[in-house]
């Protein structure tokens, strides 16, 4: 993996501050990522949900002149 200076140069402070390694570092920062919930990617499917109600009748029309064309509707994820 190739890193700025900016960001080894951080790795390296947190990993001083922190009594460890620049790799632990960042296997800790990845796993914190890991953990948290994809809030984005739930919103991200929300708004396209609105989008999809909101245009539902054109959507329609343009599928309406070919049956193998379709949308498929979004996956509850709540």
């Amino acid at each position: 993996m190739y890193l700025t200076e900016d960001q080894t140069r951080y790795l390296e402070a947190r990993a001083d501050a922190t009594g460890t390694t620049r790799s632990a570092v960042l296997r800790d920062i990845i796993d914190d990522a890991a953990a948290r919930p994809a809030v984005l990617d739930h919103e991200v499917k929300r708004a396209f949900a609105a989008l999809a109600d909101e245009y539902a009748e054109v959507s329609a029309r343009l599928f309406a002149d070919d049956p193998e064309l379709s949308v498929d509707p979004p996956e509850d994820d709540s």
